[in-house]
C-alpha cells in the first residue's frame, strides 16, 4: 500500500504524466461502457457493415 501512495506522489510531480493516465482511464471507461451497452449482435451487424448499414450513407 505504501509503495502505491509513493508511486501516486511521484506522478504529481509530471502533469503530462498526469494527463496520461487520465486518458487511458477515460479510454478503458469508453471501451467497458461500449461492450456492456452495444448487443453482440448489433456489433457484429455493424461491424461487417451490410447493405442496411450503408444505405442512408453517401456514395461517392
Amino acid at each position: 500500500m505504501n509503495s502505491i501512495k509513493s508511486f501516486f506522489a511521484d506522478i504529481k510531480n509530471y502533469p503530462s504524466a498526469m494527463a496520461g493516465m487520465v486518458i487511458i482511464f477515460l479510454l478503458i471507461s469508453l471501451a467497458v461502457y461500449t461492450v456492456i451497452t452495444i448487443p453482440y449482435n448489433e456489433a457484429i451487424r455493424l461491424w461487417r457493415g451490410g447493405e442496411g448499414v450503408w444505405y442512408n450513407s453517401p456514395r461517392y
